[in-house]
């Protein structure tokens, strides 16, 4: 999501655009980034990883699995639409 710009991350803005008009709820989970934040009715949360090659993306997994229990919970998600889940770094 914010703010990178590629393929995912448009079509998770794109898909996140439609939903809202439909009104819907979204949220985003994502890698930690100085500059993420809500955009266009978008939710934007980031789930803690260190910037260490080769770890980064199973540190995002767990760390990210625990948030995503929680905002859950906190904000009785109904429906989780998942891009990597298994990061590939």
């Amino acid at each position: 999501m914010i703010p990178h710009i590629g393929g995912v991350s448009s079509h998770t803005y794109q898909l996140s655009q439609q939903l809202i008009k439909r009104g819907d709820t979204v949220y985003v989970l994502t890698y930690p980034h100085p500059e993420a934040r809500d955009l266009d009715g978008v939710q934007v949360e980031t789930a803690s990883a260190p910037n260490i090659k080769g770890l980064r993306g199973f540190f995002f997994m767990l760390s990210a699995t625990f948030h995503l229990i929680r905002m859950v919970r906190r904000e009785k998600i109904d429906l989780i639409h998942a891009h990597f889940l298994l990061p590939l770094d």
